[in-house]
């Protein structure tokens, strides 16, 4: 299987986004967060994120100096390794968390809950995801 957030099928929203310098090299999978004004890979486990990465970019020298396409899309399905905790068919229909790589989920972690596994192929610790961008707190 491919590295990353690999899309397997559903809509795409996609959107052109500024990269902060403190960002990695950018490679088609990897899940990017808000930094700031600016966007940057997901490098820290149970990172917020904005969506998935469709092209492959090099880090800018300076704030803005690159963008990166990403799929922001909630109807969409990806193709993706277990990076952390050990996979289970009880986990279909459950939440979970980026791993801290970016490029995989985190079955053992349940801190921003924003990846939903929606099925589970244990032979290959592999699962179809979709990501949950948006968190909803209350006026109070």
């Amino acid at each position: 299987m491919a590295k990353g957030f690999d899309y397997a099928y559903g809509d795409r929203v996609l959107v052109r986004l500024p990269l902060a310098a403190a960002s990695a090299d950018i490679e088609v999978g990897d899940t990017i967060k808000a930094a700031g004004n600016y966007y940057r890979d997901v490098n820290t486990l149970s990172d917020s994120t904005v969506g998935v990465a469709v092209e492959k970019v090099t880090s800018p020298t300076s704030d803005g100096g690159a963008t990166v396409l990403v799929n922001v899309s909630e109807q969409a399905y990806y193709r993706v390794n277990v990076g952390a905790g050990t996979l289970a068919t009880t986990m279909q229909l459950k939440s979970c968390d980026i791993a801290a790589s970016g490029d995989a989920i985190s079955v053992s972690a349940s801190a921003t809950d924003n990846v939903l596994i929606h099925d589970v192929d244990l032979d290959d610790n592999s699962c179809i995801v979709s990501l949950i961008m948006a968190t909803y707190g209350g006026v109070v």
